[in-house]
């Protein structure tokens, strides 16, 4: 599978697992994926690690893509991204929810084009690589008065 394959299933899956912990519906046609009334928030996912033959360890740490016309929209409406770190086996280990402009002071984001950035240095989370993966503790979001989501 290409790597704009790989980078398409890891965002639609994001997605979906959102949609079951959140509650709320994600648009796949609109510059953000979910409005919450005046606020926004933008799904971002990666695996772990990633297979990739160009290192020579024949793998690098997954990393999160931002747009930055997307990403200006986000700053905008004061929105936040929650970001959706899977495992190699495609479980879901993590999510966090962070501001636009948190985001901003740890990552700056290019205005136009992408901006790629490996998961360890958007997140404040380190989970320890084992042979069976067990990351940080699960974080609680509580979203917008939607009240609080647990991940299990």
């Amino acid at each position: 599978m290409n790597p704009h394959a790989k980078a398409r299933r890891n965002g639609i899956q994001g997605e979906n697992d959102a949609q079951k912990i959140l509650g709320l519906q994600t648009s796949t046609n609109e510059l953000l994926d979910i409005l919450v009334n005046d606020s926004a928030i933008e799904i971002k996912s990666c695996r772990t690690v990633v297979g990739d033959n160009s290192f020579t360890k024949g793998w690098r740490w997954g990393r999160f893509g931002f747009s930055g016309p997307q990403h200006a929209e986000l700053l905008k409406k004061k929105g936040m991204y929650l970001f959706m770190l899977y495992d190699p086996n495609d479980t879901l280990i993590h999510a966090h929810l962070i501001s636009a402009s948190a985001v901003e002071a740890r990552t700056p984001i290019r205005p136009t084009g992408k901006t790629m950035e490996a998961w360890g240095r958007v997140l404040s989370c380190k989970p320890r690589l084992s042979k069976v993966w067990r990351g940080c503790e699960r974080t609680m979001l509580d979203l917008f008065g939607y009240g609080q989501v647990y991940l299990k």
